[in-house]
């Protein structure tokens, strides 16, 4: 059975951006090229990889920078 994946993409063009999320998702994901993908282009970064590895990189970057993480999406239910 093929494993579900997931992504996590961070905006590098929007006001609350911060390049330092954008750096430390590059390295957090590259350190594990085994386990995450990585596509970047001028306005963002996306990470795919399982759902608990997704996680596992949000909650670390979430414990250094702050909820909710500059530059994040917001949550596709989420009301305007």
């Amino acid at each position: 059975m093929p494993t579900v994946r997931h992504t996590k993409s961070f905006k590098k063009y929007s006001d609350e951006a911060r390049l330092e999320v954008v750096d430390a998702t590059r390295s957090w994901a590259e350190a594990r090229p085994d386990r995450f993908q990585v596509y970047e282009d001028a306005s963002l970064i996306k990470v795919t990889a399982t759902q608990d590895e997704v996680e596992e990189l949000v909650t670390y970057l979430r414990g250094r920078f702050g909820t909710p993480l500059p530059g994040e999406d917001p949550p596709k239910d989420a009301k305007k």
